[in-house]
């Protein structure tokens, strides 16, 4: 019965969960604007062949193909529409949040999922990565999505095991295809899961690494062009060694409240402990790693060749930093999970409406002011011009009539 109830709440709070992320993304939708990246992505869209697509759309980028090419029969299908454009990838978003809380509750405890899922649906962070067509949020989906099926792999391999792993390849290879980053996240977590998966599972994991090669295979002469390019140095400057926690201060919002909030829920968690469910000490090794190794990967490329790293790639390995902070948590009595949910509900949302403005500034483009900018004056050039056009013929009337009067 116990087991029921607990059930019963934890469905609630992260439905609950998902509602209130919704509503912070979907608020004013139509009203949100493209940024200057989306404006790049949505011009590269308008080619009449997929030959120029990849010769004049991607190969001019930095990015893999995927998103490109979706956005471009995404385009052709639904048309140039700021709400319609950014619409899957708001989606990506709300679903990472349930796949963060699944995976959480597979890896630690139902509690753990909720504060992490709590985080990731109401921060600005990825509020904000869900708001925009761009590889973030569908990369952040991608690679929860791959870090599912790892989880059944490595936790339950004897269940299911190679429709698991057909899941894995594939959310792998579209990793690949989303983002460099996100690929050197599939390149991660298929090391990890060496040393993690059974024994007599491990020769068939390694072997689906081929498959995943071999499905990323046609993508590879666009990667080694757009790694001849470099990195983005033109407008990236090479990050300092105080990075991390300028980048933890831009997750959590600048806030104070946010890192008191952060403080009390540890406390809250220490004391509501059961610890009915042991600690997977593996898994908390491996939160670590996931979330540094990108983290330090990306500052050593970008340091010492070329700049790359910035907030929004580490958006993929965030969410293994919500685990590391909360991995201990097993709240027992329905009501304590209640507040632990309230709590960052109560605190973050607040921070990011008032604290960060998100939807006064974000909302606001300098881009469409330009556009409607140019419309008016365009407007006024109209009026002024068919103003004169009027003056003189009406002055040559009058110069007509008068010499012929």
């Amino acid at each position: 019965m116990k087991a029921f109830k607990s059930n019963g709440t934890d469905r609630l709070l992260i439905c609950l969960i998902l509602i209130i992320g919704a509503v912070l993304r979907f608020y004013n939708y139509a009203d949100i604007p493209f940024t200057h990246d989306e404006f790049s992505a949505v011009f590269r869209t308008q080619f009449s062949n997929f030959h120029d697509l990849i010769t004049k759309g991607v190969l001019v980028d930095t990015h893999p193909a995927g998103v490109q090419v979706f956005l471009f029969y995404w385009v052709k299908l639904f048309g140039i529409s700021e709400p319609l454009i950014k619409l899957p990838f708001t989606l990506f978003s709300l679903a990472s949040v349930y796949l963060l809380y699944s995976i959480a509750r597979k890896w630690f405890t139902s509690t753990t999922g909720l504060i992490a899922a709590s985080f990731l649906a109401f921060l600005q962070y990825p509020v904000m990565y869900g708001q925009i067509a761009r590889p973030y949020a569908s990369g952040l989906f991608l690679v929860l999505l791959m870090v599912w099926f790892w989880t059944n792999l490595m936790l339950t391999p004897g269940k299911r095991f190679y429709l698991n792993l057909c899941g894995y390849v594939l959310a792998s290879a579209l990793c690949a295809y989303n983002h460099h980053f996100s690929l050197l996240f599939v390149g991660v977590a298929g090391l990890t899961g060496v040393f993690i998966i059974r024994r007599p599972y491990r020769p068939a994991f390694i072997l689906s690494w081929a498959a995943i090669f071999l499905l990323y295979l046609p993508h590879l002469n666009i990667f080694f062009s757009q790694l001849k390019q470099g990195g983005i140095g033109g407008w990236l400057s090479r990050p300092r060694p105080d990075f991390i926690f300028d980048y933890l201060a831009y997750a959590f919002q600048f806030s104070w409240y946010v890192l008191a909030l952060i403080v009390i829920l540890v406390i809250l968690s220490l004391l509501w402990r059961t610890k009915e469910k042991p600690v997977n000490y593996r898994l908390v090794l491996v939160s670590f790693l996931w979330f540094f190794i990108p983290l330090l990967i990306g500052f050593l490329y970008s340091f010492y060749i070329n700049p790359v790293l910035q907030y929004s790639v580490l958006l993929f390995s965030f969410p293994f930093m919500l685990l590391l902070m909360f991995f201990y948590a097993d709240a027992g009595r329905a009501w304590q999970k209640c507040i632990l949910v309230a709590l960052p509900a109560l605190v973050v949302i607040p921070s990011l409406i008032v604290e960060r403005m998100h939807y006064n500034l974000f909302y606001h483009s300098q881009y469409r002011e330009i556009i409607i900018g140019s419309k008016k004056r365009q407007k006024n050039l109209v009026g002024q011009t068919v103003l004169s056009l009027s003056i003189r013929t009406g002055v040559l009337l009058i110069i007509t009539l008068e010499s012929r009067g």
